[in-house]
């Protein structure tokens, strides 16, 4: 038995089962306890910035395919249109005399005036209005040649009044609108081949892109809004 005031200590066979883990643990007071909310809201904050950056793909591509998408759809409601031209050319009557342009230029002027619209829309048995909102001169910039293009929703309807036109502007330099100068008609106006669609592809293409643009500035807003 140990004397009065002495220590009791273990013997070297006896077990540790009273000795504290030195070990910093959950019972240890000592011990750094990392708080319920934040062991919570760690896979909370990865799951939000995972889905931020699906977003990012996701949004880019939905406002591609509904911009596109609508651009197609577009040109299969709209009819497309034909365009067709008859060429005249304005020649001196001297053959040593050179070209001109700015009479090739008065040409133009006199074929939109309201004279010729009227005779060629009567001949054609349609409203000057009509005619006038579908015919276009156009000169050519290397050379005295005048492009009377006409065009309409039907193939042969384009021709048909180009040629009309052109049979105008023939008629009126019969006259002598302009001394020392005359036009022939180098080329007739046929029916075109293929239409003009509403959009074009590269029209269709910008429409996506755009769209896609459009996507990704939201999806950034909304990534930006999500980890702030």
């Amino acid at each position: 038995m140990p004397a009065v005031g002495e220590v009791d200590e273990p013997s070297p066979g006896a077990p540790q089962s009273d000795l504290r883990d030195e070990t910093p643990g959950v019972d240890d007071p000592g011990a750094t306890a990392v708080p319920r909310s934040a062991q919570q809201g760690a896979p909370l904050v990865g799951a939000r910035r995972r889905r931020s950056w699906v977003w990012l793909v996701v949004l880019p591509l939905l406002g591609a395919l509904l911009l596109g998408g609508a651009g197609l759809v577009a040109n299969q409601q709209a009819e497309p249109t034909y365009a067709a031209e008859a060429l005249v050319t304005v020649l001196p009557t001297d053959p040593a005399a050179p070209v001109s342009q700015p009479v090739a230029g008065i040409w133009v002027k006199i074929g939109s005036s309201d004279a010729v619209l009227s005779d060629a829309a009567d001949a054609l048995d349609v409203a000057t209005p009509v005619l006038a909102s579908r015919l276009e001169l156009v000169l050519d910039a290397d050379s005295p040649v005048i492009a009377v293009r006409v065009t309409t929703a039907d193939a042969e309807r384009s021709a048909t009044w180009a040629n009309a036109v052109a049979a105008v502007l023939l008629e009126q330099d019969r006259g002598e609108r302009v001394p020392g100068y005359e036009l022939e008609q180098v080329a007739t106006a046929v029916p075109p081949a293929g239409g003009s669609e509403l959009l074009s592809p590269l029209l269709v293409t910008a429409a996506a892109l755009f769209g896609g643009l459009i996507g990704l500035v939201g999806a950034q807003r909304l990534r930006r809004r999500r980890t702030t």
